[in-house]
């Protein structure tokens, strides 16, 4: 996925962009992800929400309100 998505539920192997719902959960993240709950094994940017996960962080990978990996 490349771009904007929306929606209650968002899911997607790769993902650059912008996603923007209550649940979004990729394989590999790339931009903003923007919910209720942000789940992803990679991430290269920034969770905005409740729950943020980032599976393969080494420090901190649950963190509320905001998670980052650069």
């Amino acid at each position: 996925m490349t771009g904007f998505q929306s929606g209650a539920y968002n899911q997607a192997a790769s993902a650059e962009g912008l996603m923007w719902g209550f649940v979004n959960n990729t394989e590999s993240m790339s931009g903003l992800q923007v919910g209720i709950l942000n789940i992803t094994n990679h991430m290269d940017g920034l969770q905005i929400g409740i729950l943020n996960i980032i599976k393969s962080k080494d420090s901190l990978p649950v963190f509320p309100i905001v998670n980052w990996s650069f």
